[in-house]
């Protein structure tokens, strides 16, 4: 072997190395549990931010469907609700 064919091979080793380097820091990156936690709760943010944008641009393009909702929903939190058995008796005919 020719001490230029040596050279290359030890060129060529060098840039694999550096290359290995490169996919073993891209790897620790990604499994690195810190990073792991922060590119979740970023997707998470991501998705709670394009799902409130949605909710708006309804709540704009209909607010009286909105409000309606809203209103229904007051009055089932706030109104008693009747207990199971008076509501059975009510369905049964008042017995």
């Amino acid at each position: 072997m020719s001490d230029e064919n040596v050279r290359e091979i030890e060129q060529e080793i060098e840039r694999t190395r550096g290359r290995m380097a490169g996919n073993l820091e891209e790897l620790t990156d990604r499994l690195d549990p810190s990073r792991i936690k922060e590119r979740a709760r970023e997707n998470v943010v991501a998705r709670v931010e394009s799902a409130s944008d949605r909710v708006v641009a309804f709540a704009v393009a209909y607010p009286e469907q909105v409000i309606a909702v809203g209103l229904g929903l007051l009055l089932a939190l706030v109104l008693p609700r009747p207990r199971h058995r008076r509501l059975a008796r009510q369905v049964r005919g008042g017995r």
